[in-house]
């Protein structure tokens, strides 16, 4: 394993830490500020990183490979819904808007978050590590 994706690794862990401390969160609409707040920083601080060379390194990969690019294509699009969901969510509730749909809206927003990490981690950050490390 690469030193970049342990890097990722630790990343998908802080951001896992906080939303299992989501309990931690709830009491108050100050507490949610800051939940939200935290989540944003670390979404926004992981997309940076990822931008910054795993996608570079599996896109340029992906020129010469079609089941690179079919991978790249497939997570692509399930970015797309999670990237929109987090954005509605972030704006949201960062404004302090709290309603009735803050709890559901955070329990979507962990679950879609959880499943799209262990799919990188499985599926993109091998291939990076193989790219990388041959």
């Amino acid at each position: 394993m690469s030193i970049y994706t342990n890097k990722l690794k630790e990343q998908h862990v802080q951001i896992k830490n906080l939303l299992t401390d989501v309990q931690k969160y709830i009491a108050t609409d100050e507490t949610k500020k800051q939940f939200v707040a935290k989540l944003s920083k670390l979404l926004k601080n992981h997309i940076e990183t990822e931008d910054k060379e795993l996608y570079v390194v599996l896109k340029k990969t992906s020129e010469k490979s079609p089941a690179v690019q079919r991978k790249l294509n497939l997570f692509a699009k399930g970015w797309e819904e999670i990237s929109e969901f987090a954005e509605e969510y972030i704006k949201k509730y960062s404004s302090g808007n709290f309603d009735g749909k803050f709890l559901h809206d955070t329990g979507k927003i962990l679950a879609k978050l959880k499943t799209r990490m262990l799919k990188e981690e499985v599926g993109l950050f091998s291939e990076y590590d193989k790219i990388v490390l041959q």
